[in-house]
């Protein structure tokens, strides 16, 4: 598979064609109440910015990979989408994409970096040689044949592209102050609003997904809920931790989803310090 980024698409064969779903009525309510939604204007791109044209690109992109599962419910899902400011959002307020574009750019990532985790598991699964992968690295992976052969290439695009849309409709666009060359100035800054739909992060992706008819199998499941790991685990209970270690014992597919994650976020996107 080439290594840039638009190109993924163009890799995806599926055997299996589902129909294409019912549209769903289910939309978040706005209130009154909630604070003004920030305005995703991109007027200049600074290095550690995406341009509005590869912003573009990148939906693109995004949007044939997601079509390219055939899942049944993904039209509903993507229309979803396009009523939020997934395309256009942040990542995350202060660290990795906090910048227009940055949500979406993050999932793209992530998807990049699965699909070749797959790749190589499957090549050296078949027995063609893996110019990166020494032989006991290899000989590990086939001894595991059983369990590394159950991830399929539709479920990682699907836990991938959309394990983040919890982060939909979320920031906010805030003033704050800023020491500047020894100057105090006021910066515009992203803040956080939960109030629209508090469920949390994975359960609340894994509820807006299913709501949305999304046809999602245990294991995708068990992915997206728990992809972020112990960083959802600091105030809940035993029980949740028993949870998480069961879901690790028992899927694979998450594990593949939590590296993909943390090397996107740690090694592919940057902070935005500007």
């Amino acid at each position: 598979m080439d290594n840039t980024l638009f190109t993924l698409e163009q890799e995806i064969t599926l055997e299996q064609e589902n129909p294409q779903p019912e549209k769903t009525n289910f939309q978040l309510e706005k209130t009154s109440s909630q604070p003004e939604k920030a305005n995703w204007k991109q007027e200049k791109a600074t290095p550690n910015q995406i341009k509005k044209e590869d912003t573009n690109a990148l939906k693109k992109d995004y949007l044939n990979l997601l079509r390219s599962t055939k899942r049944q419910g993904i039209e509903s899902v993507i229309s979803w989408l396009e009523k939020t400011d997934f395309f256009t959002a942040p990542a995350s307020t202060m660290f990795h994409g906090n910048y227009p574009g940055g949500l979406l750019e993050h999932s793209m990532n992530v998807a990049h970096i699965a699909v070749k985790i797959k790749e190589m598991l499957d090549n050296i699964l078949s027995g063609r040689k893996d110019s990166d992968c020494d032989d006991y690295l290899a000989k590990q992976i086939i001894n595991n044949r059983d369990r590394l052969s159950s991830i399929s290439r539709e479920s990682v695009l699907i836990v991938s592209l959309l394990h983040d849309i919890c982060k939909a409709n979320i920031y906010t666009k805030e003033k704050r102050n800023k020491k500047i060359n020894g100057k105090w100035e006021e910066v515009d800054v992203y803040g956080v609003d939960y109030s629209q739909l508090p469920l949390g992060h994975g359960e609340k992706s894994v509820i807006l997904l299913l709501r949305l008819g999304l046809e999602l199998t245990d294991d995708e499941l068990l992915a997206i809920r728990w992809h972020m790991s112990a960083w959802d685990l600091a105030f809940q209970s035993a029980e949740a931790k028993g949870n998480i270690n069961a879901a690790k014992d028992k899927c694979l597919l998450l594990s593949v989803l939590q590296a993909a994650d943390q090397l996107s976020t740690a090694v592919l996107e940057v902070k935005n310090l500007n």
